[in-house]
C-alpha cells in the first residue's frame, strides 16, 4: 500500500506452474502488523567539540604555548608565531595557517615545515598531515602573545638587508645577481652559491652545482649547513661580522695570467684592442693553443679559437672556464679559475 510500517508476511498456499518458463510463482500477501507502529531513526547527535586541557585557553583563542624546559611558541607582535629559547633567543618564526578540531596548525617560515599544537592532549606535534609525531609536551597556555626578543646580531643588519659576512674560515658574500662567493685569500670565490630565500634574520643559499644548503643566520650569528640526517640546519661556523655592502668582485682588467684548474696556465701574449692569450700545460710548460679576446666586462671575458671555430668564456664570479666546440653546440663548464696574476 507504499506507507511505511511493520508487516506480517502471510504464505498462501496455492502454487501455479508456468510451463513455459519452468518457473514456481509465489503470491504473497503483505499485512500490517497491529502491534507494531511505524518508526524513524533520529538523527545522530555532533560530535562533541574537542577540549582544552587549558581550561579556557583554546585552540581558538589561544596565543601562546611554554613547554617545561622553558621554551615558548608564541605570537610575535608582528602576526607571526615565533619558538623562543629559554635564554630569550628566537629559533624560528612560523605562519599560522588554520585553527581547526581543537588545534592550531602552522607552517615554518623558511622550510614550510608543519606543526599542530593540539590543546586536547597538550602536545605539539610535526608533521601533521603525513607522519605525525611528537615534539613536546606542553605545561602551559596563554591567550597572550609573546614580544620580540632583543636584538642578539648585529645593529642595523639583518636578513633582509646583509650583503656579507665574515666567518671564522673567511668572506662570503653577495657578487652579483644572486650570486654570492665565498672568497678565498686571492680574492677569487672558490665555492659558489645561487640566493635562495631570506627571512627577517638569516639569508639561504645552494651551492653550485651539487645544490647542498647553507644558512646565514644573523641573529644567531652563525653560517649553518643542512644536515640531511638531521632534517635541520646545524652550525658550520660563528660570525665575526656583517655588512649591508657585497664582496668585492674580481676584476679581468689588469690580469696578465690565469691557472684553471691544476695544470693550464693562460698567459696574456699581446696587447691592443683585441689582446692574445695562450694556453700552457703546467708543470712541463708545453705551449698550446693560442686565443683571441673578443670581449670582456669587468669580471667576464670571452675568447675565440677561430682555427678550431671554438670560444672560451672565463666567468670570476662563477670563478669557472666555460669552453664551446661546434661538435658540443653548447658552453660546459671545463675548470675551476684558481688564481689570477697582477
Amino acid at each position: 500500500d507504499g506507507q511505511l510500517g511493520i508487516y506480517t508476511l502471510n504464505y498462501i498456499p496455492e502454487l501455479g506452474q508456468q510451463e513455459a518458463m519452468g518457473n514456481l510463482e509465489v503470491w504473497l500477501q503483505f499485512e500490517p502488523s497491529e502491534d507494531e507502529t511505524p518508526s524513524v531513526a533520529p538523527n545522530p547527535a555532533p560530535p562533541a567539540a574537542p577540549q582544552s586541557r587549558f581550561g579556557d585557553v583554546t585552540a581558538a583563542n589561544v596565543k601562546s604555548v611554554a613547554m617545561p624546559d622553558g621554551m615558548v611558541l608564541g605570537v610575535l607582535p608582528d602576526g607571526r608565531w615565533g619558538l623562543r629559547f629559554r635564554g630569550g633567543e628566537l629559533e624560528g618564526t612560523y605562519r599560522e595557517t588554520d585553527r581547526a578540531n581543537g588545534s592550531v596548525f602552522m607552517r615554518h617560515s623558511n622550510t614550510n615545515d608543519a606543526l599542530e599544537i593540539d590543546m586536547a592532549t597538550g602536545t605539539i606535534y610535526t608533521q601533521p598531515y603525513t607522519n605525525k609525531q611528537t615534539l613536546y609536551t606542553i605545561s602551559t597556555a596563554a591567550t597572550a602573545g609573546i614580544e620580540m626578543p632583543e636584538q642578539r646580531g648585529f645593529p642595523g643588519i639583518n636578513g633582509t638587508n646583509v650583503m656579507s659576512v665574515v666567518t671564522d674560515e673567511g668572506t662570503i658574500g653577495h657578487l652579483k645577481d644572486g650570486f654570492w662567493g665565498a672568497i678565498a685569500d686571492n680574492g677569487l670565490p672558490e665555492n659558489t652559491f645561487r640566493e635562495v630565500g631570506r627571512d627577517e634574520w638569516s639569508v639561504y643559499l645552494e651551492r653550485t652545482p651539487d645544490g647542498a644548503r647553507f644558512r646565514i643566520d644573523t641573529y644567531m650569528k652563525t653560517a649553518d649547513f643542512f644536515s640531511q640526517q638531521d632534517n635541520d640546519f646545524r652550525k658550520m661556523s660563528d660570525l665575526q661580522s656583517a655588512s649591508t655592502s657585497g664582496a668585492p668582485i674580481p676584476q679581468i682588467s689588469g690580469a696578465s695570467a690565469f691557472l684553471f684548474g691544476t695544470e693550464h696556465r693562460f698567459e696574456r701574449i699581446s696587447g691592443g684592442a683585441q689582446p692574445q692569450w695562450q694556453e700552457v700545460i703546467v708543470p712541463e710548460g708545453r705551449r698550446g693553443a693560442i686565443w683571441t679576446e673578443v670581449s670582456r666586462d669587468g669580471h667576464f671575458m670571452e675568447l675565440t679559437d677561430d682555427g678550431r671555430g671554438a670560444r672560451m668564456r672565463v666567468d670570476l664570479i662563477e670563478a669557472k672556464v666555460y669552453l664551446y666546440f661546434p661538435d658540443w653546440g653548447q658552453f660546459n663548464p671545463q675548470w675551476s679559475v684558481v688564481e689570477m696574476y697582477p
